[in-house]
């Protein structure tokens, strides 16, 4: 399944986007442009659209690679590589209408995307830091993709819950609550926020070394 995210966007001068020609990638400053939705409306966009009487529909993901040595015996050395980024995919996002106003909301799933992500890091360098894992070789590529799909599980939650208190009831000053709930959980978790290599892993599309050989990959759920 596919989550789709509900808002508007508006546009901003931008320099040094993380992105290639299908994805943006999270990054602090980074904001989503009209010229990012490249997805032709369909019927089942249009049912969504009115639904919900959005203006656009994105599709936020959080994109997921461990790359792992293609020695085994190396993996003492060397160890697992892995990466995860919040992402816009532009070519599943339709716009039907220039509409400002729901900006906020759009960064809001963006950086409900982050969080998760930097759970997950959060995670992943606790289980570094016990004695079992260290004397285990592999012990990460083999937690990876569980911890991928509790980050998801968390993901869908969230997105869930705002949807339905802001867009679905709006109650009132839901979304105000929810952007500073959101800035409180990002600045708690600012020590593993998505970095720029990251990001480059995945624009780069291979392993950055040819040691290494990728074991597993997500692009959304």
């Amino acid at each position: 399944m596919i989550l789709t995210a509900l808002f508007c966007s508006t546009v901003f001068a931008q320099t040094n986007r993380t992105e290639n020609k299908d994805f943006l990638y999270w990054q602090p400053k980074t904001e989503i442009q009209f010229s990012d939705f490249r997805k032709t409306l369909d019927s089942v966009d249009l049912k969504m659209i009115e639904k919900y009487k959005a203006k656009s529909l994105a599709n936020i993901q959080i994109h997921a690679i461990l790359d792992y040595p293609k020695k085994a015996k190396q993996i003492k050395t060397l160890k697992e590589k892995w990466y995860i980024s919040p992402v816009f995919c532009k070519e599943y996002s339709p716009l039907l209408q220039q509409d400002s106003t729901e900006l906020q909301k759009a960064r809001i799933y963006f950086d409900i995307a982050e969080y998760c992500s930097r759970i997950t890091r959060k995670k992943i360098a606790s289980l570094e830091t016990e004695k079992l894992v260290k004397d285990s070789n592999g012990f990460i590529a083999a937690a990876f993709p569980g911890l991928i799909d509790k980050m998801y599980d968390l993901m869908f939650d969230m997105f869930s819950s705002y949807k339905r208190e802001v867009i679905i009831e709006k109650q009132p000053n839901a979304h105000n609550e929810w952007r500073k709930t959101v800035n409180q959980i990002l600045e708690s978790t600012k020590d593993y926020s998505t970095s720029e290599n990251e990001c480059n892993r995945f624009i780069n599309n291979k392993p950055f070394s040819d040691e290494y050989k990728v074991t597993y990959e997500l692009y959304g759920k």
